[in-house]
């Protein structure tokens, strides 16, 4: 059909110009108008969309190399093989590859992940979409699927049955091929149920799952996805047993080795008390085992020619997850156990601080958990203490004038021993234990029980010390402004 579209428009296009050229975007825009009529979609759009949107912005972008947008494809790392798991956090704008590293000298293997940003432009699922046929080219994948709420309504999949009817013929179709990359769309496939209300300490947000057996599905599919690489040492075996096989079909053969090759020796030098060391190993002990069985216990079989030690990828299955709701990020991360990167296994320790460890707060002096500091919990107060028994309201701070009214009530049991105290003297003294107010409210400092406060707001920060905090509360403008004109209606009083 395609072919046919071309061929018309070509005929029609040479008979008013004979020298006519089929271009590029025309091509594009005729393939277009045949993937749009059999329905062949990415998404909400055909491969020529993508392909045609990618030329006008480099058309537009010109040969500006800074305004040009780039992103990484996905070559073979060194020592690394892909495990076909690739994540895409839309809220963080950032995509993670993950990977099994294989250390070359210890031989360690661990997980890690490589990350790239997002760029600007790609803030939603089809905005991706060139990136991710960049991805699928890159690998050479023979099927891109990809799985979202534009898939299930194209095929009138409303209900449950008929949902994961088409995500099964979808995924067996991915399955028939040994390249594949299957693009999920969690968010529009498992949806979010969301409530908020009012509490005591604020708004609360809940969030739950909407689809559970779809999420439990294509969890399942996500985490046995892989990728099945061919090392050269296996590539080197199936030409071996090739060679040896053609060999076995003469009566008369010679088969020539070129152990050195074949094998390969680690050379490592080092220095010892004795003077410089050289420490020497096989590095292919499987090619040497199998060449040495061969030579003890059959006639003389050989590989001629080089022996090719590039990586050959054979079955590749791709999954990519786009997620942009933060928990469903997390709920997916904990439950496929996606290796994180250093930097968010940081960011999680720092979490989990905030959820368990106890800060002290310099306001109310109470405890309390990061995680749980909302608005109205803290009932402290914001201004400093003044003596209001002083000619010049000397202030203080709560610690000092705590300090202050403590030692002057020790005072009267360390002179108790020299005179008894009349009713005046008690009474003058706990009229002194009166004196200190604080600015902002004018309450009266006590040195037994809960303080209080006349504000409510959040905890301090936990870097925030006791000294900033008072410090801060003796130099609020508008309190000094306030001591200031309690001192002039004092004198214009007298």
């Amino acid at each position: 059909s395609l072919r046919r579209l071309i061929t018309v428009y070509c005929h029609n296009a040479q008979t008013t110009n004979p020298s006519y050229v089929l271009e590029y975007r025309t091509l594009l825009e005729l393939t277009d108008i045949t993937a749009r009529h059999f329905r062949i979609l990415l998404g909400a759009e055909t491969l020529p969309t993508i392909l045609l949107r990618s030329i006008d912005r480099q058309q537009l972008n010109g040969n500006d190399q800074q305004s040009q947008e780039q992103f990484y494809d996905l070559p073979n790392q060194a020592y690394s093989v892909y495990t076909g798991k690739i994540l895409i956090d839309m809220h963080a704008g950032c995509v993670s590859i993950e990977a099994m590293y294989t250390h070359p000298t210890t031989g360690e293997q661990k997980k890690i992940v490589y990350q790239h940003n997002l760029l600007p432009t790609e803030t939603s699922l089809q905005g991706l979409l060139e990136r991710l046929t960049v991805y699928g080219k890159s690998r050479n994948v023979q099927l891109l699927q990809l799985i979202d709420l534009n898939l299930l309504t194209a095929e009138s999949a409303y209900d449950e049955k008929q949902k994961f009817e088409t995500l099964k013929e979808r995924l067996d179709e991915c399955a028939a091929y040994r390249r594949s990359m299957t693009v999920y769309d969690l968010d529009s496939l498992i949806g979010i149920n969301r409530s908020e209300g009012n509490a005591s300490t604020g708004r609360t947000t809940n969030l739950s799952l909407i689809n559970h057996n779809m999420y439990t599905h294509v969890k399942d599919k996500f985490q046995h996805t892989y990728v099945q690489t061919v090392s050269g040492s296996v590539k080197k075996f199936e030409t071996l047993k090739e060679r040896l096989d053609e060999c076995a079909a003469y009566r008369r053969s010679m088969t020539v080795y070129d152990l050195d090759s074949l094998i390969g020796i680690n050379r490592s030098e080092g220095s010892a008390s004795t003077g410089r060391t050289t420490n020497l190993s096989l590095i292919n002990h499987n090619m040497y085992t199998h060449v040495k069985d061969k030579f003890q216990h059959t006639y003389v079989q050989t590989v001629s020619g080089s022996v090719n030690d590039k990586n050959v990828n054979s079955d590749e299955k791709w999954s990519v997850m786009v997620i942009s709701e933060p928990f469903l990020l997390r709920q997916f991360y904990d439950d496929v156990k996606f290796t994180r990167s250093d930097h968010e296994i940081e960011l999680e320790k720092n979490e989990n601080r905030r959820a368990t460890e106890r800060v002290k707060c310099v306001q109310c002096t109470d405890y309390y958990i990061e995680k749980d500091n909302h608005m109205g919990i803290c009932v402290h107060h914001d201004g400093f203490i003044y003596d209001n028994h002083s000619t010049n309201m000397k202030i203080y701070t709560p610690r000092e004038a705590i300090a202050q009214l403590l030692k002057e009530d020790a005072q009267p049991i360390q002179q108790h021993t020299r005179y008894v105290q009349t009713p005046e003297d008690k009474e003058r003294l706990e009229r002194m234990k009166q004196r200190f107010k604080f600015i902002c409210c004018n309450q009266t400092l006590v040195t037994g029980g809960m303080m209080g406060g006349c504000k409510r707001g959040t905890h301090s920060e936990p870097h925030v010390t006791f000294v900033e905090w008072e410090m801060a509360c003796k130099n609020n403008k508008d309190y000094r402004e306030k001591r200031l004109s309690l001192l002039q209606s004092r004198t214009d009083f007298d």
